[in-house]
């Protein structure tokens, strides 16, 4: 999800670049080619969407959703920092552009997450370990 996040950012690096060519690659050529079928109807072979080939869901609200567990996965100590995080953090810092210069990493990852996130994160315990898991 790296490469999605430096796309995203404007900023794609050459791991995102090299991914984005792959996808774009694996999606040209599974076109196949177009056919009559026996009742004469154009028919064309299945192919892969864009975004499967990118590895993304095809729905943006699922990518968006895959996009704030990646970033829940990279923080450690996940459990006590979210409760810190979204009792003293985030009622402060929910209106900027950006983590603030003086965030830790861990709180600019969880900062990423709750944006993503539309404002929310996982409350239960339960479901934080369902994400850590995938």
């Amino acid at each position: 999800m790296q490469w999605l996040v430096d796309v995203l950012n404007g900023q794609p690096g050459p791991e995102a670049t090299e991914h984005l060519r792959r996808a774009f690659i694996t999606w040209w050529q599974s076109g196949g080619r177009a056919r009559r079928g026996a009742d004469g109807r154009l028919m064309r072979s299945g192919h892969l969407s864009l975004a499967r080939c990118a590895g993304l869901p095809e729905n943006p609200e699922n990518a968006r959703l895959q996009l704030r567990n990646w970033y829940l996965r990279q923080a450690t100590e996940l459990h006590a920092a979210l409760s810190d995080f979204a009792g003293r953090k985030w009622p402060c810092w929910w209106s900027l552009s950006e983590p603030p210069m003086q965030a830790t990493e861990l709180e600019s990852l969880l900062w990423h997450a709750t944006r993503a996130g539309g404002g929310k994160l996982p409350g239960t315990a339960r479901r934080i370990a369902q994400i850590l898991e995938a």
